[in-house]
């Protein structure tokens, strides 16, 4: 008999989540910007030491929010990493930027720092970067070139919910932060996100997610009927969707426990294994605790990974590439001034990266298992 399959993610729902979500239902809080999205906000603000703290309908919308809040110009330019999701790409597009892509640093899929300075022109408005696996970029760094630069830093902390850069919050350092709780994340909503802001954009932000109007004044009584201030969306989640986060924050630091603990117990096992060195093993900065949101190894190339996801594959194991390397896409070459930059840590960890099972429901046998497969496959190299 073939071994239960073991899942690349399953969400910690208990059942909670739906109870909630249905009283919500009952009660006719169907609409966002209510009671329950008030709560979340404000346990939000307090757990990440957020000044600001806006539930939006995804990280995507809050990443557009971000980058609407710059007022960028014909011919400004953003600085993005080659390998990231596309999310924060297409928003900086929406907003009117000139995309300058920027390479990975050699042992982490994250930006490289000096790789994004020597990017920056007259016309540079910001760097976007994002936390890979919820391991921080350098901030130190960053915000140093930035503040020289007098440009601005986005935060693409998707997948960073409690990770930390020397105590200060993902998504709380830059100009703005954008967290996801989309059904795939540690702790999530099935669809929604969060803006992270100063208390100076806070008005501008929340009339931007409300179709561009002051609705919120009107929705607390201190105005008499809303209206119509700038440019904007629709962003504000249902409290349905505020009520299954509430239930999931109440579990976040247990959340947190177990997958770190999985984590650290992925790279006690793989350290041990002879090639380790060759699987470049995912590695908190100086400064950072992560979150385990992904463990992951980087094999050599395309053609090895694809065989070893198909040996796991073969034994149960669900495992997964990431990010392709934005700047090698049909699209991102057409969007590019010539030439086209090499960035090869991009391209290596677009071709290379493998993501292995990383959930809570993960129990310490099966975890034994994925490791014990691997081994076998690293030693047929």
């Amino acid at each position: 008999m073939s071994p239960d399959p073991i899942a690349l993610h399953v969400p910690e729902l208990d059942g909670r989540e739906a109870e909630a979500a249905a009283q919500a239902v009952r009660d006719g809080k169907l609409q966002g910007g209510g009671e329950i999205t008030a709560r979340v906000e404000a346990t939000l603000r307090e757990r990440l030491g957020a000044e600001t703290a806006l539930l939006v309908t995804s990280c995507t919308h809050a990443l557009e929010t971000g980058f609407a809040l710059l007022d960028l110009q014909p011919g400004d330019e953003v600085i993005i990493p080659s390998y990231s999701h596309p999310a924060a790409s297409t928003a900086a597009l929406r907003a009117g930027a000139t995309l300058v892509f920027a390479d990975s640093l050699p042992d982490s899929p994250n930006l490289d720092p000096a790789d994004a300075a020597e990017r920056i022109t007259p016309r540079t408005r910001a760097i976007a970067v994002i936390h890979y696996g919820g391991i921080s970029a350098d901030l130190d760094a960053l915000r140093s070139i930035c503040e020289a630069a007098n440009i601005a830093i986005i935060e693409d902390a998707a997948q960073a919910f409690d990770s930390k850069w020397h105590g200060e919050s993902c998504g709380t350092v830059g100009f703005a932060g954008c967290i996801s709780f989309h059904g795939t994340k540690s702790v999530v909503a099935g669809e929604s996100g969060l803006l992270i802001t100063s208390a100076d954009h806070a008005e501008r932000a929340m009339e931007f997610r409300e179709m561009g109007t002051d609705r919120h004044r009107f929705r607390s009584g201190t105005a008499s009927q809303y209206g119509w201030c700038g440019p904007g969306s629709s962003f504000l989640p249902s409290d349905v969707l505020a009520s299954i986060l509430a239930v999931q924050l109440e579990k976040a630091d247990s959340i947190l426990h177990k997958r770190l603990e999985l984590f650290d117990r992925y790279r006690e096992m793989l350290l041990d294994e002879d090639q380790a060195e060759r699987l470049a093993l995912p590695e908190a900065s100086n400064g950072s605790s992560g979150n385990g949101h992904v463990f992951h190894i980087r094999l050599d190339g395309r053609d090895e990974r694809e065989r070893c996801r198909a040996h796991l594959a073969a034994e149960g194991i669900s495992s997964a590439m990431h990010f392709q390397a934005l700047h090698t896409t049909e699209f991102g070459r057409s969007i590019q001034r010539s030439p086209i930059p090499d960035l090869p840590n991009s391209r290596r960890y677009a071709d290379g990266l493998l993501r292995l099972p990383m959930h809570t429901r993960l129990d310490f046998a099966q975890q034994d298992r994925v490791v014990d497969s691997l081994q076998r496959f690293l030693r047929t190299r």
